[in-house]
């Protein structure tokens, strides 16, 4: 499984270590590194992931897959057994994620228990094999405080420039993704504009305003990912 991921996005590895340490060059320090790393698992931060995001799309040549991981079961876990064991999880589940994703894309800890990839893929089945990858590796049961435990994940998958030409916009189309996957419990998704709340409501006013009438707005919202 590992070895298929890292074919499928072996050239990411070069541009993105290329890119990586021509930044790091100019910005190097032991500071600098430890402000761009979460504490608890030692992967990324959300700070290193939104800076690896921008320069990644900067330099890729094709397609960047970017991927929001929010876990299932963790709050059961967090609340019953505790603080302590809730963030012994996360660092197993970290350790789990690093070897899929190698040194083929930036894996990163955004908060709480959401997570992070930045991959490049050369298309849409490359990203939902890879986001699938990920979802397997949680399959085995894990150990916290000698007792058993078991958590799966839902995962968002969307695409640069494909579902937006913007950081914030394909992040933004990540999350709508991985809300998509949690409410749906297909465990991956991709991004599907009719989801999309904003979406929605732009072609909405688009139609009305087409139709001569004044749009207003409504008070709607999309549903929460809780």
């Amino acid at each position: 499984l590992v070895a298929s991921l890292l074919a499928l996005t072996a050239v990411a590895a070069v541009i993105l270590r290329t890119a990586m340490t021509v930044h790091e060059l100019h910005t190097g320090s032991e500071s600098y590194r430890l402000a761009r790393t979460d504490e608890l698992t030692s992967l990324t931060n959300r700070r290193g992931f939104l800076e690896g995001l921008d320069r990644l799309i900067e330099v890729a040549p094709g397609t960047v897959a970017v991927m929001i991981i929010d876990l299932n079961g963790f709050k059961e876990v967090n609340d019953s057994l505790g603080h302590h064991a809730g963030d012994e999880l996360l660092r197993l589940v970290a350790d789990r994620f690093r070897p899929v994703v190698g040194d083929a894309g930036l894996l990163a800890r955004l908060g709480g228990d959401e997570f992070g990839i930045v991959i490049m893929a050369p298309d849409d089945r490359a990203a939902i094999d890879g986001a699938e990858l990920l979802q397997r590796s949680l399959d085995e049961a894990f150990v916290v405080d000698e007792i058993s435990v078991r958590v799966g994940a839902a995962i968002g998958v969307a695409l640069y420039p494909g579902h937006s030409r913007t950081r914030s916009g394909v992040l933004r189309s990540g999350d709508v993704a991985m809300c998509d996957a949690k409410h749906r419990r297909t465990g991956v998704e991709m991004y599907r504009p009719a989801s999309d709340f904003q979406n929605r409501e732009k072609n909405r006013r688009i139609v009305l305003v087409g139709r001569g009438i004044a749009p207003r707005s409504t008070m709607s919202s999309p549903a929460s990912c809780a």
